[in-house]
């Protein structure tokens, strides 16, 4: 059998007959410790410039169109950028992953740009704050830099659903805005389990070494490492509390499986005594018939023989009744040891999450020494600037604030219609007024560019003015024959208008329809009482709120909560997830 070469053997060959060779390997070896990631921008002159508040309209716009195109399905604005959510329970030890795209029609030349777009979306998607929202946007570029074009870096990190959607020419972002248009990935890795828990971005793995060494580099970045770093401390106290609480529910499993263990140990022992009982039985009466058989024939013997014969049936019905029992406690162990495997994963996976936990505590101390001493640098660098620098500055975004405020309006009067999807616009037109604020209405496609009607509805019972799309279709309230009869959710095909399915619960005719992360949230009627409905795409209902809600109510999402009124018209908070009370905001 030959002896496999070694590494170090080759190496050392090619050394010696090639030394130029391991000379330039040695050299990118280095390159990638001590090169700083620079990104050229470009530096010509602006037809148009975009304001500030354009620019992060972007990036809100990517996370509104994503949340209601659903896990797995793209998202795009206008052909310049784009975004995709990949979401899957399959593959459970890697990362789920946002993908914002830059499109070829994007023309985009400076990499604060960039980051502005992905900190506007962020905070739209997950309800980071500004702040926390920037500290991210700025490792997120460095660290798809780093890892551009490193197919097996993410191959090694991420679900392989993931990697249909990359590439090495697009995968991350190169260092150079001419080859950003139709060739950037930005990668944002998601710490959730499945499309039922998206999670948030792991504020660790865009911040590896490799990143933070670049970071560094960077004396402008501070703010944001120190605004990451009190993100990472939130994650591992979040971890840690979340850590703890499995670790409760298995000490509480382990509890439950040992009594199951002393019950079944409990009924083997009385199972195998009353074994022993039935031999015991059992010889008693061979004795007696042995005994029996020397007797001459007489109706006492035949009596005695029918005794014997019944004790034999009740001893035979016992011992199948013990078998019986026996095949039950084997299945009850068999449980049992399926419950302690699973728990034993359970066990291990704590505690690997105990060991990253710790590793986690490492680098967020390591870091604080960091910022501690880069931070004293920085000072000292700025601290001929003066207070001068900053009234300056202050000055100068007082001026502004104004000129952004009008612009502010100037992009809400220019943003994209609610009812336009898909280059279609789909237009609900009033056919009858009925009594009590009722309406008949037709459901349209209309082309906007040509302004032709595509299609018409065939449905005849769309009641209400609210109604949203998403890339599943239409969600639109009907009634059933009339008004007094109640009313429904129901789907619409978004390409044919016809109807594909209708819910089975009462919905308040005036609610509000608002669709997010697949999921339809509605006013619904419960005797004669308005509460806040979630439901899933086939109108199966997933939550309920507990409180009573104001037919009359907005509703308004942020993050993890859904803000609404309560039937007394207070403000209260609930859990997006559950729909369970959070706070009640007192004005």
């Amino acid at each position: 059998m030959r002896k496999p070469v070694s590494a170090a053997l080759i190496i050392t060959m090619l050394h010696l007959f090639y030394p130029s060779i391991t000379r330039s390997l040695e050299v990118d070896r280095e390159e990638i410790k001590t090169r700083k990631v620079t990104f050229t921008n470009y530096k010509g002159a602006y037809g148009k410039k975009d304001s500030v508040r354009a620019i992060e309209e972007i990036g809100l716009q990517l996370g509104r169109g994503v949340k209601k195109a659903g896990p797995n399905t793209p998202y795009g604005f206008y052909g310049k950028y784009s975004v995709i959510r990949i979401l899957s329970d399959e593959e459970p030890g890697k990362f789920q992953a946002d993908i914002i795209s830059i499109d070829r029609k994007a023309k985009i030349g400076h990499i604060i740009n960039v980051r502005r777009i992905t900190a506007a979306y962020l905070t739209e998607m997950y309800g980071y704050s500004r702040e926390e929202a920037r500290a991210l946007a700025l490792f997120i570029s460095y660290y798809n830099a780093i890892y551009r074009g490193n197919v097996d870096y993410f191959r090694g990190k991420y679900k392989s659903l993931m990697m249909k959607h990359i590439n090495t020419k697009n995968a991350g972002i190169s260092t150079h805005y001419s080859r950003w248009p139709g060739a950037t990935k930005l990668i944002i890795p998601l710490t959730g389990t499945g499309p039922g828990e998206p999670g948030k971005i792991d504020p660790f793995t865009i911040s590896d070494r490799n990143v933070n060494d670049q970071v560094r580099k960077d004396e402008s970045s501070i703010d944001e490492r120190k605004d990451l770093h009190e993100l990472k401390k939130r994650n591992i106290e979040e971890e840690t509390t979340k850590l703890e609480k499995e670790k409760i529910l298995i000490a509480e499993k382990e509890k439950i499986i040992t009594t199951e263990e002393k019950e079944i140990q409990k009924n083997k022992d009385e199972n195998e005594r009353q074994k022993k009982d039935l031999e015991n039985k059992k010889e008693l009466l061979r004795k007696e018939k042995d005994t029996l058989k020397s007797q001459p024939e007489s109706g006492e013997k035949r009596k005695k023989e029918g005794t014997i014969k019944e004790k034999e049936k009740k001893l035979e019905e016992d011992r199948n009744r013990l078998e019986k029992e026996e095949q039950k406690r084997k299945a009850d162990e068999d449980k049992i040891r399926e419950k302690k495997e699973e728990l034993k994963k359970k066990k291990d996976s704590a505690e690997r999450k105990d060991r990253v936990l710790e590793d986690k505590k490492k680098i967020v101390a390591e870091e604080k020494k960091e910022l501690e001493k880069d931070g004293d640098g920085k000072t000292k660098i700025r601290a001929g600037d003066g207070e001068k620098k900053l009234e300056q500055k202050e000055t100068e975004l007082n001026k502004r604030e104004e000129e952004l405020d009008l612009r502010e309006n100037k992009l809400r009067e220019k943003a994209l219609d609610e009812n336009i999807y898909d280059s279609m616009l789909y237009y609900l037109k009033v056919k009858e007024y009925l009594q009590g604020g009722h309406y008949n209405n037709e459901l349209y496609m209309i082309d906007p560019a040509s302004r032709k009607i595509v299609f018409k509805s065939p449905i005849d019972n769309i009641c209400g003015r609210r109604y949203d799309i998403f890339s599943k279709g239409i969600v639109v309230i009907t009634h059933l024959g009339n008004h007094q009869s109640g009313h429904r959710l129901t789907l619409i095909d978004r390409k044919t208008l016809k109807p594909i399915s209708s819910g089975d619960d009462d919905v308040f005719w005036r609610s509000f329809i608002e669709i997010r992360e697949d999921h339809i949230y509605a006013i619904m009627v419960e005797s004669g009482r308005y509460y806040l409905g979630k439901y899933d795409l086939n109108f199966k209902i997933v939550a309920r709120s507990g409180e009573w809600i104001n037919e009359d109510t907005f509703i308004s999402f942020f993050g993890d909560y859904i803000y609404i009124n309560r039937y007394d018209k207070q403000i209260i908070v609930l859990n997006k997830n559950d729909l369970t009370l959070v706070d009640m905001i007192k004005p």
